[in-house]
């Protein structure tokens, strides 16, 4: 085995199947983004590839450089704003070079770990009082149901899911009754999860495939199923509170949910009150500098900045913000092209980016470039189709 092949499956270990288990119990200090300096220690080891990728990652390195020598920032400004392109390039290397070297099938290993979220996160979410008192790190109700990944990072999980949701019903199209449980399994953890953005990308996917792409059997079972789930939900007396959970959705993405400027000024997280913050100042070009509000590296922050875009824009202003936007677009078109999956894989992470750091998150990151090429992978395979394009 490869030290590239042994490098993959040991990210891949810590970022799906044992980090979260490390944290939680505290046996060994671990954050996602230790994996990221892994992959620094061997880059020797790596021909950085001349694409897409590789390019906006340093267009990404280079505004951020251009804003803190604008703003008089110094080393600590350049190390907060440049492990953020560095996360994200560290975990494209680690797949990239896995895949580039490897014809290993991992699609039967990623659906038996979708499959085993749903045991997992209904055991933390039934036994939470419990499993709490044992944890190292503070974690409340609603960040504890995280399945293998790690502690708090239900978003993480829950887009894995999504995208696996994602390669069965438009990159495999197959519908035997095992990828229909992997399906079903999915569905739920992402419904306990209650990562609000991740539920509402799975209405959208599942009602997108069933509107457009599926017969009109899976039409009519897939219609019934939903209806039948709804009539339990009510008769359970849960029909008020979905209704409620699809407002705060709806606040959540259209960043009408708590307005509270005092909080927001304090480090507090508070959308709305972001948004009228930095309507009510001149536009920002190239921002106020990178770590000027947060710093990750104490855990302070100076305004409650949470979610990609409002980062990005206090940061770098408009130029991060259009930049951030533009890698997601990167990333997937440059090796996928225009089709159901690539769209809805777009949709998942402009909706994502509403309320995380995605391009800081490494697990989330791995996620995205790992579920990328495999359903690449899995489209090659259709008859008569190409998909995986060169860069």
């Amino acid at each position: 085995m490869s030290i590239k092949t042994s490098l993959f499956y040991t990210v891949f270990t810590l970022h799906l199947l044992v980090g979260g288990f490390i944290a939680f119990t505290g046996i060994l200090p671990y954050r996602p983004f230790y994996s990221s300096i892994i992959v620094l220690a061997l880059l020797p080891l790596f021909s950085l590839p001349i694409n897409k990728i590789t390019k906006f990652h340093l267009f990404y390195s280079a505004l951020i450089i251009v804003s803190s020598i604008y703003n008089g920032g110094g080393l600590n400004s350049l190390i907060v704003g440049l492990r953020i392109p560095i996360i994200s390039y560290t975990m494209y290397l680690v797949i990239d070079g896995y895949f580039k070297n490897s014809d290993g099938d991992l699609n039967s290993v990623i659906k038996w770990i979708a499959l085993f979220q749903l045991p997992v996160v209904l055991f933390q979410f039934l036994f939470y009082p419990t499993l709490s008192g044992f944890s190292s790190i503070d974690i409340d109700f609603l960040d504890f149901r995280f399945g293998t990944f790690f502690v708090k990072s239900d978003p993480v999980m829950s887009t894995f899911l999504l995208l696996v949701i994602i390669l069965i019903l438009f990159a495999e199209k197959k519908f035997d009754k095992w990828n229909i449980i992997v399906l079903i399994a999915s569905s739920l953890s992402i419904i306990l999860a209650d990562s609000r953005v991740s539920q509402l990308a799975l209405f959208v996917v599942l009602g997108f495939f069933l509107i457009i792409h599926s017969t009109f059997k899976q039409k009519i079972y897939g219609l019934t199923s939903i209806l039948i789930f709804f009539l339990i939900f009510s008769m359970a007396g849960y029909a008020t509170q979905l209704q409620e959970q699809l407002i705060v959705i709806y606040n959540q993405i259209t960043f009408q949910s708590g307005i509270n400027m005092e909080t927001f000024k304090t480090g507090g997280y508070s959308r709305g009150a972001a948004i009228l913050y930095f309507l009510s100042e001149p536009l920002k070009v190239i921002g106020d500098g990178p770590g000027v509000y947060t710093n990750p590296l104490v855990g302070e922050m100076e305004l409650g900045l949470n979610g990609e875009y409002l980062k990005a824009y206090a940061e770098l202003g408009i130029l991060g913000l259009l930049t951030s936007i533009t890698g997601i677009l990167v990333i997937i078109f440059s090796k996928l092209k225009q089709t159901s999956s690539s769209y809805l894989i777009v949709l998942i992470f402009l909706l994502l980016a509403i309320t995380s750091d995605i391009y800081n998150d490494a697990s989330l990151m791995f996620v995205f470039y790992l579920m990328v090429y495999i359903i690449v992978n899995s489209q090659k395979k259709l008859p008569k189709r190409l998909w995986l394009k060169k860069n």
